[in-house]
């Protein structure tokens, strides 16, 4: 099958699983055109989530005759098969499934114990192995074995699917395909999707590689569905292009989705939704190919330019059939993996725990793991196979006395204000409830009615740099996760007595991945079948970090108020900045001083209440010390521990990777390595998207302000910005005190140490623009407004000449070199006007327009809206 073909069909595939899975309109709903079919999302089949949408023949469903099912399908207890029916490869009959004559078993038919087999039945010659021969998975394994319905085979004992050969047959690995893209994008998390989603806007063409088979990661693939936002207004960019695709979904069914968190003001949503909605926005870029149940073996470098650069990824994709290897080249990788993968693969230099690569101590912590749970409550019972009631190995009087710590029967309601523990089992619901399509309509301010929630509170799991960086990448402390949940649903079901609650059987979490590559060996026959339903990979917070060009620091990210009344914000403006974040620095675990990093940052940088409030990443972080062609994107910025903390949730890591995808795309456009692309560039780039980058947030100057984008630069930038009330009062007039420090910073000119005598007679020391006026003279962009005595007028409007000459000469542009033919009726000559020659060189350049009628206004003064316009202009023109 060629490439074309592969991802013709593997995108059939997503949208008729999705479509199943999501059950809201079909595929014209979903995605308008159903013939789309060129992006590439391997094994993502309608079966893998057959229970979510009723498709999969359940308990005592009856099949009439001549139904052929498809490959994988999942056949329940008691199901009757017509005469003639045929069944696919891989099918898996359930207990006491009775197969009348005539019913074709082809090869590799899973035929449990107890399963009728009539006598005329037909079973190939290959189902039953010979003496010593290794069973292959889905064989029917030797009469004494028992095996249990839905059991998943311990992970050891796990062999390639379908592709066991006879004892002494040597198959020949697989050929390995190639590709080439502009961009690999490794983890198809939050980060990765937006990064993946960026670049592709900007004409990249995308390889997206995701070792589950769902994208969204912890939003989605984890469960964490409840938006860890501050309340600091940063819905931007393409987290406020989903976001706003979750409120139109849940409107139009009429559900709101402020369930979560005890506030109506949330955004909550379940796991199938937001997995829909991701795929939605992928598929609609065109040159994105994801590669799902995919995970990289090597990355790829070569020596150029005087340092290592990373050239591509080698990887293994499993699907129905052997593994198949991929050798991926690309002009940029970008790390968005959940642990730093490529970072761990790669050349770059990382930190793990509290030390870098070279240096790991294996008993060093890291942020606990949670492997969170989606349950809903079932009114009509919960199904059998769904129900605990043997209690799951570990659970002893300490776990049991854990949980009842955090939530138990007569617990404190939080909806009241009682923030003390334990809490009650409705806190509990209203703290990750989700909405529920299948149910009715509620708010968290209804905790009571709340009926499809999460599970992440009471199961954090411990977590080590040795797990992370062991032989099984961390999979034995994954699964200690998986237990402790496991652990907690016996509770809820059997301590609390909310017996009519389990995981949710309708998120589509059944999938081959789940119960193929992600069984835990210790789960028996009643825990898998339970486990199934689980989150394909646990909540993970913390993994290796980058040591970037800059590493951020808890101290710079302080945040502080800076006015009465104004909200808080951190204390360090980086200009380079693309991302804002909003979240408190919150561990989870490994919060003593010897789990902190030496140099970077101590316990006195540990807040001591719950702050939040608005803070920048620099692009500086996301770019290697000595290593090209390599990003990061998502937890694994080049970050501290304890910032660590505060950058890795949903809608930071959203925009992280949007920057990342920024970056790269224009990297490869201009033809130069992520460190030497201008930040301004990416910035812009943001701007275009509706990205936030300051600190303020002007409650003059919304986003539907035409000067948005300006003053968001300026700000960010460090050069203009602003009042201590959070106004920047674009319509006032600027003042030539203003002037300087604009002038100053937008050419970033040095302020030498003041004279002893100010230079002008206006302008004493006690001024809070003394410095920038000196500085503007020293580098002898002005003279001031009068000789006899030098003055400045600090306080007087700057006038439109003024600015152009101002602009002008820090672009160091020669006046002689301005166009002779006037552009304006009134400056139509040196003679006419002193500032011609500057006001001509201003416009040919574009940093400035006429005030209309053919005019250019030289004596009118300028206002703030239109200094923040020109001066925007003239950060662009720098770059030229």
């Amino acid at each position: 099958m060629t490439l074309v073909a592969r991802r013709r069909a593997w995108a059939l595939a997503l949208v008729f699983a999705l479509a199943a899975c999501g059950g809201d309109g079909g595929i014209e709903r979903l995605y308008g055109d159903a013939s789309r079919s060129d992006a590439l999302f391997p094994d993502v089949v309608a079966t893998d989530t057959a229970e979510a949408a009723d498709t999969a023949p359940g308990e005592d469903a009856a099949l009439p005759r001549d139904t052929v099912l498809p490959e994988d399908t999942t056949l329940g207890e008691d199901t009757a098969l017509g005469e003639d029916t045929a069944l696919g490869e891989d099918t898996a009959l359930g207990e006491d499934t009775v197969a009348p004559q005539d019913t074709v078993a082809p090869q590799d038919t899973v035929v449990p114990q107890d399963t009728v087999v009539p006598q005329d039945t037909v079973v190939p010659q290959d189902a039953v192995p010979p003496q010593d021969t290794v069973v292959p998975q889905d064989t029917v394994p030797p009469q004494d074995t028992v095996v249990p319905q839905d059991t998943i085979p311990p992970q050891d004992t796990i062999t390639p699917q379908d592709t066991v050969p006879p004892q002494d047959t040597v198959e020949p690995p697989p050929t390995p395909l190639t590709g080439s893209y502009d961009v690999i994008v490794v983890g198809a998390g939050t980060g990765g999707v937006s990064a993946a989603i960026e670049a592709a806007r900007r004409g990249m063409s995308v390889a997206l590689l995701e070792e589950t088979d769902w994208i969204g990661g912890q939003m989605t693939a984890a469960g964490v569905t409840s938006m860890d936002e501050a309340g600091a207004n940063l819905a931007s960019g393409v987290y406020a292009d989903f976001v706003a695709r979750v409120k139109a979904h849940y409107q139009a069914i009429g559900h709101p989705v402020g369930t979560c968190y005890w506030s109506t003001g949330t955004t909550c949503f379940e796991p199938h939704i937001g997995r829909l909605l991701l795929a939605q926005m992928v598929l609609e870029q065109p040159n994105i190919h994801p590669f799902l149940r995919t995970r990289i073996t090597k990355v790829k470098t070569a020596y150029m330019a005087g340092r290592i650069r990373v050239t591509g990824v080698e990887s293994t994709q499993r699907s129905s059939g052997p593994e198949q290897s991929w050798i991926l080249s690309s002009a940029i990788v970008i790390d968005a993996t959940e642990t730093g993968d490529v970072l761990a693969l790669g050349p770059a230099a990382y930190r793990l725990g509290r030390h870098t690569d070279g240096a790991l101590d294996p008993t060093d912590c890291v942020q606990d793991l949670t492997w969170t749970a989606v349950i809903k409550r079932y009114p009509g019972g919960v199904p059998a196979s769904l129900r605990l009631t043997t209690p799951p190995p570990g659970y002893t009087a300490a776990v049991v006395s854990h949980f009842q710590s955090i939530v138990a029967a007569g617990g404190a309601d939080w909806l009241t204000g009682a923030n003390v523990y334990p809490v009650s089992w409705d806190t509990h619901t209203g703290y990750r409830g989700m909405p529920d399509s299948a149910g009715a309509a509620y708010t968290s301010a209804s905790p009571a009615l709340i009926s499809r929630t999460g599970v992440n509170w009471a199961n954090d799991a411990p977590l080590t740099v040795g797990d992370l960086s062991g032989p099984d990448g961390g999979r034995a402390a994954f699964c200690a996760g998986r237990l402790r949940t496991l652990q907690f649903i016996y509770y809820l079901q059997n301590a609390l007595g909310h017996d009519d609650w389990s995981v949710a059987n309708d998120e589509g979490y059944d999938t081959a991945y789940n119960q193929l590559d992600n069984a835990c060996p210790a789960e028996s026959a009643a825990l898998a079948a339970v486990a199934r339903h689980l989150p394909v990979m646990p909540y993970l917070r913390e993994g290796r970090r980058l040591v970037g060009l800059t590493t951020v620091t808890a101290s710079q990210i302080r945040r502080e108020v800076h006015c009465a009344g104004c909200p808080k914000r951190a204390v360090t403006n980086f200009p380079d900045a693309v991302a804002i974040g909003d979240y408190a620095v919150d561990l989870h675990a490994c919060t003593a001083a010897g789990d902190l990093e030496a140099g970077l940052e101590t316990l006195a940088d540990v807040p001591s209440t719950w702050t939040t409030g608005a803070f920048q990443v620099p692009l500086r972080a996301f770019v290697p010390q000595a290593v090209d062609g390599l990003l990061a994107a998502e937890k694994n910025l080049s970050v501290s521990r304890l910032v660590n903390g505060a950058i890795r949730l949903q809608p930071i890591t959203m925009l992280t990777g949007q920057a990342a995808g920024a970056l790269a795309a224009l990297s490869i456009a201009r033809g130069e390595q992520p460190r030497d692309v201008p930040a301004l560039l990416v910035q812009e780039a943001l701007l275009e998207r509706g990205c936030r980058l300051a600190l303020q947030s002007y409650t003059d100057v919304p986003r539907s302000d035409p000067s948005w984008k300006d003053a968001q630069l300026l700000a960010a930038r460090g050069v203009m910005v602003g009042y201590d009330d959070v106004t920047f009062a674009p319509d006032d007039a600027l003042t030539r005190e203003q002037a300087a420090a604009l002038v100053i910073r937008t050419f970033d000119l040095p302020v030498p140490p003041t004279p002893a005598t100010p230079s002008f007679s206006d302008v004493d020391t006690t001024r809070w623009s003394w410095p920038f006026i000196e500085a503007l003279a020293a580098a002898g962009l002005t003279s001031g407004c009068a000789t006899d005595p030098p003055r400045y007028c600090p306080e007087l409007p700057l006038k439109r000449a003024e600015l152009a000459t101002f602009l002008v000469r820090g672009l160091g542009l020669d006046p002689s070199t301005a166009p002779t033919g006037a552009y304006y009726t009134d400056v139509g000559s040196a003679a006419a006007h002193w500032a011609f020659p500057f006001i001509q060189l201003a416009t040919q350049r574009g940093l400035m327009s006429g005030c209309g009628g053919g005019q250019f206004c030289p004596e009118a003064g300028v206002s703030r809206r239109d200094a923040a316009a020109a001066v925007r202009k003239t950060l662009r023109a720098r770059l030229n």
